[in-house]
């Protein structure tokens, strides 16, 4: 993933409170720990990392997440 889209990924796993620590775009144990706990809500498999489907689940309403000052 490019630095922007790990951003965008946690942003929004922060914004859906998934707490993947702090929001940097570095993909971490925390961020891994958010996206498996995503991924099982969703009914996805839970490995902690980032496929088309969690990136179509996760981005497809931005909402906020590109508003100044995020």
């Amino acid at each position: 993933l490019n630095p922007v889209t790990r951003l965008l990924l946690e942003r929004r796993l922060d914004q859906m409170g998934f707490e993947p620590g702090f929001v940097d775009g570095t993909i971490d144990d925390d961020t891994r720990a958010a996206l498996r706990r995503f991924q099982r809500e969703n009914g996805l498999e839970p490995t902690g990392y980032v496929d088309q489907a969690v990136l179509a689940r996760l981005l497809s309403d931005l909402g906020g997440l590109l508003a100044p000052g995020r």
